[in-house]
């Protein structure tokens, strides 16, 4: 599998793929590299957690915005 095949499966930019070369991601195989980025990640650091966290705000925008609670 290729850098940039893998950084696609990853959700990532093959730019981190070298970054986490350098600190030990497995790049031979997908299941691999993803068990390394769980154990090895700090999950606060990761594409994952801001997507969740934007989609959260969002949530909270809307209800309070339903609510009539406008808050900035």
């Amino acid at each position: 599998m290729s850098k940039t095949e893998l950084a696609k499966a990853l959700g990532i930019s093959r730019q981190a793929v070298y970054k986490l070369l350098w600190q030990g991601m497995p790049v031979n195989d997908l299941k691999e590299a993803m068990d390394w980025r769980k154990r090895n990640l700090n999950f606060y650091r990761t594409k994952e957690y801001r997507i969740g966290l934007a989609a959260a705000c969002e949530m909270i925008m809307m209800e309070r915005h339903k609510s009539g609670k406008l808050a900035y």
